[in-house]
């Protein structure tokens, strides 16, 4: 679960981006956020780079990069 989150991310992290999952409050974790996978790492964004990251990852899926999207 994430316990914070992140409101801005350079747009290098973003590129690295290879799926995110949705985090509500309403299960387990305390507060809504989206868990980005980047390479080895995880970083906890606000939910308002949802409609982002759509657009991004559909641009590298075109591209022919493999991309998902989950709910947690």
């Amino acid at each position: 679960c994430c316990v914070e989150t992140i409101k801005r991310f350079p747009l290098e992290i973003l590129m690295k981006v290879s799926k995110y999952e949705v985090q509500t409050s309403h299960g387990a974790c305390a507060i809504d956020a989206l868990i980005l996978h980047a390479r080895d790492q995880r970083y906890c964004a606000t939910p308002k780079l949802q409609r982002f990251l759509q657009i991004l990852l559909k641009l590298k899926m075109r591209h022919g990069l493999k991309t998902t999207a989950s709910a947690v």
